[in-house]
Protein backbone atom coordinates (compact mmCIF):
# COMPACT_ATOMS: atom_id res chain seq x y z
CA UNK A 1 0.00 0.00 0.00
CA UNK A 2 1.23 3.33 -0.93
CA UNK A 3 0.55 6.35 1.44
CA UNK A 4 1.19 10.27 0.70
CA UNK A 5 0.05 13.25 3.07
CA UNK A 6 -1.07 15.90 0.69
CA UNK A 7 -0.18 19.63 2.90
CA UNK A 8 -0.77 21.07 5.21
CA UNK A 9 -2.54 23.98 3.59
CA UNK A 10 -3.60 26.69 5.86
CA UNK A 11 -6.46 29.28 5.27
CA UNK A 12 -6.42 32.72 7.18
CA UNK A 13 -10.18 33.15 9.11
CA UNK A 14 -11.28 36.11 10.51
CA UNK A 15 -10.70 40.24 10.37
CA UNK A 16 -7.74 41.67 11.87
CA UNK A 17 -8.74 40.87 15.37
CA UNK A 18 -9.17 37.51 14.65
CA UNK A 19 -5.93 35.77 13.94
CA UNK A 20 -7.54 32.11 13.49
CA UNK A 21 -6.76 29.67 11.06
CA UNK A 22 -7.71 26.33 9.29
CA UNK A 23 -5.40 24.08 9.05
CA UNK A 24 -6.09 21.15 6.52
CA UNK A 25 -4.04 17.50 5.27
CA UNK A 26 -5.32 15.14 3.20
CA UNK A 27 -3.96 12.13 2.87
CA UNK A 28 -4.46 9.43 -0.16
CA UNK A 29 -3.81 5.95 0.20
CA UNK A 30 -3.23 3.78 -2.90
CA UNK A 31 -3.11 -0.17 -2.90
CA UNK A 32 -3.18 -1.17 -6.45
CA UNK A 33 -6.93 -1.25 -6.63
CA UNK A 34 -8.39 1.21 -4.79
CA UNK A 35 -7.28 4.77 -3.88
CA UNK A 36 -9.10 6.42 -1.26
CA UNK A 37 -8.76 9.97 0.85
CA UNK A 38 -9.04 10.60 4.38
CA UNK A 39 -8.73 14.69 5.16
CA UNK A 40 -8.27 16.03 8.72
CA UNK A 41 -9.27 19.73 9.45
CA UNK A 42 -8.26 21.63 12.28
CA UNK A 43 -9.11 25.45 13.11
CA UNK A 44 -6.40 27.22 15.29
CA UNK A 45 -7.93 29.24 17.96
CA UNK A 46 -4.91 32.05 18.36
CA UNK A 47 -5.89 35.79 18.82
CA UNK A 48 -4.71 39.29 19.08
CA UNK A 49 -4.99 40.73 22.17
Amino acid sequence: MKISLVGPQVSKCGGPEDESAIVSVRVVYSDGAETGIAWAEMRTVARVE
